[in-house]
């Protein structure tokens, strides 16, 4: 959550110790996990894929502030782009803890639903929606801004004189 702040709020400049410090960690945790799932010692009700499939994002976040770091500078929307996935896999992380995974303190009529997969992957859809908005930005947006529209002209009531 904090990477996804700073990566939100800095301006002008790619990256500093900060995200050093948050890559190495991030880097850590998977190696931490990967090992984990290697060894057998964290396990799941699903097996060890879904331990190896975190690890890897894991992985996949601290390379990408190591490489915010070793490129320089990022653009707004290379800024904005990687808070977004950063806050939707959170977001993601959230809601199939509680729709997936506390199936037990639901409703029986609604256990073992499509709804509740539907609700937990949700927000990659949104994700999905809102980086193809921002990387595509004005593409995506001028046909259907309805203020970049020229109004027709109407031509003018003839004028008369007296």
């Amino acid at each position: 959550m904090l990477t996804g702040w700073v990566a939100a709020r800095r301006r002008g400049r790619a990256g500093g110790k900060f995200e050093i410090a948050a890559g190495t960690v991030a880097i850590a945790v998977a190696a931490a996990m990967a090992w984990g799932g290697l060894s057998g010692s964290t396990t799941t009700p699903a097996g060890r894929g879904p331990i190896f499939i975190l690890a890897g994002l894991c992985l996949l976040a601290g390379l990408g502030d190591l490489r915010t770091v070793l490129r320089g500078t990022l653009t707004p929307v290379q800024r904005l782009s990687r808070h977004l996935w950063r806050m939707c896999f959170a977001f993601f992380i959230a809601t199939g803890s509680f729709f997936l995974g506390q199936q037990k303190v639901m409703p029986e009529a609604v256990r073992g639903s499509p709804i509740l997969f539907v609700l937990a992957f949700a927000p990659f859809a949104l994700m999905a929606f809102w980086l193809v908005r921002v990387r595509l930005g004005n593409m995506v947006r001028r046909p259907f801004d309805l203020r970049t529209r020229a109004a027709p002209e109407v031509p003018a009531p003839n004028a008369v004189s007296l």
